[in-house]
């Protein structure tokens, strides 16, 4: 395997059948497979590695038939980005919209854009804010951040025209 970057970490998912499951969670075949494929990665430290469990429908899977047990995924994690399975989390300053003045965060836009040029896959982009204000300024606060991304998204590219990426 390559080594992984900086501000990366391998996300190693593992699957599990209702029926495999022994005690709690930690305790199925899918959570050891995961410990023992992990035990491969030598090179990396337990920081860089993150562990997903995620159950699947085994019931039209013959005892014999072998199925998915894992994925690997590489995910990027610094002070602005945090990507995770199924979603990017992108930090602002405090009551603030001013994030895409980081390269980094520009940069990795760039990438979005490129990617659903090529892919044609919709976006979904939530705004979050802390709990710190009344609940009407947060929700005028999250929806600005998520207009600052859409909005820069769409000004590099990301939506072909006709085509709905938001």
């Amino acid at each position: 395997m390559a080594s992984l970057g900086e501000n990366q970490q391998l996300e190693i998912t593992d699957f599990y059948c209702n029926e495999e499951i022994t005690g709690n969670i930690s305790d199925t075949l899918a959570k050891q497979r995961a410990i023992l494929t992990r035990a491969l990665f030598t090179e990396l430290n337990d920081e860089q590695v993150v562990y997903l469990t995620k159950q699947v429908d085994c019931t039209s899977l013959h005892k014999t038939e072998r199925f998915e047990a894992l994925s690997f995924g590489v995910r990027m994690v610094t002070e602005n980005i945090v990507e995770t399975a199924d979603e990017t989390l992108i930090y602002f300053p405090f009551n603030s919209t001013d994030k895409l003045n980081s390269t980094e965060v520009e940069d990795y836009l760039n990438k979005i854009i490129a990617r659903v040029q090529k892919s044609n896959e919709i976006i979904t982009l939530t705004g979050h804010t802390d709990n710190v204000g009344d609940e009407d300024s947060n929700l005028k606060l999250g929806q600005k951040r998520a207009n600052v991304i859409k909005n820069y998204l769409l000004s590099g590219g990301a939506a072909k025209p006709g085509n709905k990426h938001f």
